[in-house]
This record gives structure tokens, sequence and C-alpha cells, in this order.
């Protein structure tokens, strides 16, 4: 049964990590894809 815990442990600790990298990467790619929209959308009326 320990070991069993552990495991979902791990997996819960993994997945977190992962959803935390995630997000970390959504929010540089809003950063990055961000800036130039604001810039452009300054210049084009749509």
């Amino acid at each position: 049964m320990l070991a069993s815990m552990e495991g979902v442990e791990q997996g819960i600790q993994s997945m977190t990590f992962t959803t935390a990298k995630m997000q970390s990467d959504m929010a540089d790619m809003n950063r990055s894809i961000g800036r130039p929209m604001i810039f452009m959308n300054r210049f084009i009326p749509w």
C-alpha cells in the first residue's frame, strides 16, 4: 500500500510540475505574441 501511495504522489508531483511549466510557457508565449500585436494594432485600425 505504501509503495502505491508513493507512486501516486510522484504522479501528482510530475503532473503539477508539468502544469506549472505549461502555464509559464503560455505566459511567455502571451508576452512574446502580445507585444507585437499591440504594436500592430496601433497602426492598423481594425
